[in-house]
């Protein structure tokens, strides 16, 4: 006999299999998608390296074609080539790079020795690229070409750029120029240097401007003299690397009062590696400033001494206790440095009371550290900006007929100096 309940309860187990039906159908949708988008994506990574390995195949062949090319020329025309050319394959721009460089052995070394006579070799390289090469390398394919007997005349020679950077060690991927009989250009190999091998003999002004370096003297822009000797390699030589800056601030010290922003027109930079007197200078002289930046700085590996102003007696070295600031710039950081001006303290009085708006001359008695400058004082007879570079100066007050002047003031601590009364009078000398 069956049960009056028992079709409700297969129905409830019905539901419950559709359910379960419905997530197997489900589950298996999501597996087939995932197959098929690995399936895809195999497919597309196969078509990727079919395109990469036929964009090889081509690029190969153009690197080897370009060989082929650069040995139908003469030796004359071949020495130091550098040319780029695009060649459109199926659609594709192919990039072919083009080099000649003078090596010294037949080893294929180009190294920066000078031989007695001329370089021995050329080798030339051709370079390959083409878009979207990815993580692909580029087709690159090189060989040598020993010059004829006889292809140098003795009016030819050869020339030897060689490039250090701030250790001394090669500077490689530096393009230089040679202008002078003839013209020719060349970049700077592993070993620092390139060769410009075929060139007729006389004077020379080798040039470069590579973005971002400088040489010793902060300069990017070089040029200078050479000459090139007929049968002979002569051989020229750079220090060359990129440059940093160092971004100065400036401070000073009234009394026993923290120390407050300050301001100064001139910084100076010193390093034994820069030609005499072994200073740089930035800024505009009377045109003070919170913060100066000196750029284009060669990263020297002893530090640069940097202190306000633009004469040598502003050095704070020159004062017994005085170091100033150092700082170390490595190549192509940027530095920020706080530089201390001592604060010449004065306190310009009328009959014991502080004269405000006083006029007050100010001038520095070290060779070449510039001008007279006047200022005014402040409500407590005070200079409202006394930071000065270190130096010695004299020093004229005036208000109405009333003046006074103190000579020789000595403001080389860094806590500045003690406060200096200019009381004013009738019989005060005049001022500037």
């Amino acid at each position: 006999m069956v049960s009056p309940h028992a079709t409700p309860h297969g129905r409830t187990r019905l539901r419950a299999q559709d359910g379960s039906l419905m997530i197997e159908v489900m589950v298996g949708a999501a597996l087939l998608m995932l197959v098929g988008l690995a399936m895809f994506a195999g497919f597309d990574s196969a078509s990727q390296a079919s395109a990469t390995g036929k964009s090889r195949a081509i690029a190969a062949n153009l690197a080897q074609q370009d060989q082929e090319r650069l040995r139908t020329f003469k030796i004359a025309d071949l020495s130091n080539r550098f040319e780029a050319r695009v060649i459109p394959v199926a659609g594709v721009p192919y990039m072919v790079i083009s080099q000649a460089e003078w090596i010294q052995n037949s080893a294929g070394t180009a190294t920066c020795a000078a031989t007695p006579g001329n370089a021995d070799y050329v080798r030339i390289t051709s370079t390959v690229t083409w878009p979207r090469m990815g993580v692909a390398r580029p087709i690159r394919t090189d060989s040598l070409v020993a010059p004829p007997n006889g292809s140098f005349g003795a009016s030819q020679g050869s020339l030897i750029i060689q490039v250090h950077n701030r250790a001394g060690d090669p500077q490689s991927g530096i393009g230089f120029t040679a202008s002078g009989p003839q013209t020719a250009n060349g970049v700077t190999n592993s070993f620092g240097c390139v060769t410009l091998g075929f060139l007729q003999a006389g004077s020379y002004t080798i040039s470069s401007n590579q973005a971002g370096y400088v040489d010793r003297q902060g300069r990017n822009a070089i040029a200078v003299p050479a000459s090139v000797i007929g049968e002979a390699t002569n051989t020229v030589e750079f220090d060359y690397d990129r440059a940093g800056q160092i971004q100065v601030d400036f401070d000073t010290k009234i009394g026993a009062n923290p120390p407050q922003p300050a301001k100064a027109d001139l910084v100076s930079l010193a390093n034994t590696g820069l030609a005499a007197p072994g200073t740089r200078v930035f800024g505009t002289a009377g045109s003070r400033q919170p913060t100066l930046v000196a750029g284009n700085l060669f990263p020297f590996r002893d530090p640069y001494g940097v202190y306000a102003g633009g004469c040598t007696a502003a050095d704070p070295t020159n004062y017994p206790g005085e170091t100033g600031s150092l700082v170390t710039v490595d190549p192509g950081l940027a530095y920020t440095a706080t530089v201390r001006v001592p604060a010449l303290n004065i306190s310009v009085t009328k009959g014991g009371v502080p004269v405000n708006d006083a006029r007050v001359w100010v001038t520095p008695t070290g060779s070449g550290c510039g001008p007279t400058v006047s200022y005014r004082t402040d409500p407590t007879g005070a200079l409202p900006e006394p930071g000065m570079p270190y130096g010695s100066y004299d020093v004229c007050a005036k208000d109405g007929g009333k003046s006074y002047r103190v000579t020789g003031i000595s403001n080389d601590s860094a806590d500045g100096t003690a406060v200096i009364d200019f009381p004013l009078s009738d019989s005060g000398p005049s001022c500037p």
